[in-house]
């Protein structure tokens, strides 16, 4: 990938983007997990188009009333989000602290198919009281 490309990509990101840690439940093993995410909404199709050939991911299509435009949703989750955010982080100002969270916790996270200790839960929790403050200044 060009250099260009990449610094093209991390500041689009970092003015139209987002980086997530989301919260779910694994029904058949009744506890909680977090998955980190990252993305781009944006009412040009072309460039949200580009970001999926270019790093994968998936697009959504959000059509909305008629006094608003018509958006698309470019995303990406877990282990791929990791690598774009590894990508673009050199060429990061805005979201930079965030996005060496999301790193930090995915890289550092233990696989615990269900059972988690509490050093798990509360590394969880850290993580995201740590995203939570990054976000708010």
């Amino acid at each position: 990938m060009k250099k260009s490309d990449l610094i093209y990509s991390a500041g689009f990101f970092d003015g139209e983007g987002y980086v997530s840690m989301r919260r779910r439940k694994a029904y058949r093993r009744n506890c909680n997990y977090i998955n980190i995410g990252c993305g781009v909404c944006q009412s040009d199709e072309h460039v949200i188009n580009w970001f999926k050939s270019v790093f994968g991911g998936s697009v959504t299509h959000r059509k909305r009333n008629k006094n608003y435009r018509e958006m698309w949703d470019w995303d990406l989750s877990c282990n791929k989000a990791k690598e774009f955010l590894k990508l673009v982080l050199p060429y990061l100002k805005v979201k930079k602290k965030q996005v060496e969270i999301v790193i930090n916790f995915q890289e550092n996270r233990k696989q615990t198919r269900g059972r988690k200790t509490r050093y798990d839960i509360d590394f969880e929790e850290a993580a995201l009281n740590r995203l939570i403050e990054a976000r708010n200044g």
